[in-house]
């Protein structure tokens, strides 16, 4: 379940524009520009990939998010669209909550208006951050893009949403929110919002900015492409290119993805681990041991056992993730992320072409309890039902891990709805293969 939106606030710019915003957290100040198709300071809360970002940024940092003008739910009248008038937005924000200077991150077509502030407003960055860059909107890649955003707001065809901008968003709920999210702001002035960002270009800025610049990437960006990220990397002195998997940097069903390197050019080395105690816990079962055993006896069995045993201790810990315990014949462990549980899965298959024996592999993403080592709780128990439903040589997930997996470079096979006891509804169970 999402956390509750943090309480909405008013700032008014120079030219008198209402600008909404919400803050959490406490620590040196993080301000976060989005789109203004994916800007609202509410719906956004209903978007599990989105609020994990800020959470587990929260945990360092204070976090500050608004909407621009005419987008999401800030004023709908504004004198003006231009970037110098964006950047009046970010500096009314920042002065309703007494912030002198702070930490500035901007995504895709919001790329020029940071880039600006950044270049004007040099006392006032600490550090600039920008997601899957866009220097010039006009661009072709980000124009059409952008052309996609505003006939969606005319349609309610699922379909088509996921043809022209959706198409990395798997879960039905996600999408219903981001059509929202882009209705509320293109239906109140689609031409107008539309002509306005075609004519935004930061790269007469670039060579102005000053401040410790990072640029996150996605491998397969919504907006935004490695020729503009290679552009600002010319232009700002210093400037780190981070490639990360998935569409829409900083976010994704991994939040650690996105969040690890933000913290680390804050000046925070440590890897992100979730407030909320989400874990990945694996179990791996051998297929028919019984029957292995009397053919072959105890000893030759339990020997090649152990080798299977070894294969999982082996991978583990490159991944990440720990043993929690062997189980005779299986095991349990856990991982920070599900994407680290997968990998390790995959590996653990793949090295398991030379054994006489095959394994089934199965896990589920929750908050377990942790006592003297061992875990304990519903996750756990979730988990062990999947991994039953593992084919020989598979790995299967449940359907919420499924989800947090979006944008990954897996492919997934429904296995079909399973009643699993000690859970009221069906859990859909899935075979996860690499992509590759």
């Amino acid at each position: 379940m999402e956390p509750r939106a943090p309480e909405i606030r008013y700032a008014t710019t120079d030219d008198g524009v209402q600008i909404a915003y919400w803050s959490i957290g406490d620590g040196p100040p993080v301000i976060i520009v989005h789109n203004l198709s994916w800007s609202n300071a509410t719906l956004e809360w209903r978007l599990t990939w989105f609020w994990r970002f800020f959470t587990g940024l929260a945990e360092t940092h204070t976090v500050i998010r608004f909407d621009p003008r005419m987008a999401g739910v800030s004023g709908r009248q504004a004198p003006s669209m231009t970037t110098e008038a964006m950047c009046l937005d970010i500096d009314a924000v920042a002065d309703v909550m007494g912030v002198e200077s702070f930490a500035l991150i901007g995504r895709a077509i919001m790329g020029p208006v940071v880039i600006e502030y950044a270049a004007t407003r040099p006392e006032r960055v600490d550090s600039l951050v920008i997601c899957d860059a866009i220097t010039t909107v006009s661009e072709a890649r980000a124009a059409e893009t952008l052309r996609g955003v505003v006939a969606l707001t005319e349609s309610t065809s699922a379909e088509f949403a996921l043809g022209v901008f959706l198409q990395g968003v798997d879960d039905p709920e996600d999408r219903a929110v981001l059509h929202e999210m882009m209705t509320a702001t293109y239906s109140q002035d689609n031409s107008g919002i539309y002509e306005a960002q075609m004519q935004w270009d930061g790269t007469p800025f670039l060579s102005r900015i000053t401040s410790p610049t990072l640029v996150i990437q996605s491998e397969e960006p919504d907006m935004g492409d490695a020729e503009q990220a290679r552009q600002i990397a010319a232009a700002i002195t210093g400037t780190r290119i981070v490639t990360i998997p998935g569409g829409t940097a900083p976010y994704g069903p991994d939040p650690g993805v996105g969040l690890t390197p933000v913290l680390q050019h804050l000046g925070h080395d440590g890897g992100f681990v979730p407030r909320s105690g989400l874990k990945a816990v694996v179990f791996t079962d051998v297929v028919e041991s019984t029957a292995y055993t009397n053919q072959v006896g105890d000893v030759t069995a339990r020997e090649e056992v152990r080798v299977i045993e070894s294969l999982i201790d082996q991978h583990a810990s490159p991944h990440g993730g720990r043993v929690v315990k062997h189980l005779g014949d299986g095991s349990m462990l856990v991982f920070a992320t599900p994407q680290a549980a997968v990998d390790f899965a995959l590996a653990v298959q793949a090295g398991m072409s030379d054994q006489h024996l095959d394994l089934r592999i199965g896990m589920a993403v929750g908050d377990p309890v942790e006592e003297a080592g061992d875990l304990h709780g519903a996750v756990v128990n979730l988990a062990s039902r999947v991994a039953a439903e593992a084919a020989p040589g598979a790995v299967v997930v449940s359907d919420g891990t499924k989800q947090l997996l979006v944008g990954k470079p897996y492919q997934f096979t429904l296995v079909g709805s399973r009643n699993v006891k000690g859970f009221e509804d069906p859990i859909q169970v899935y075979e996860v293969t690499s992509r590759d």
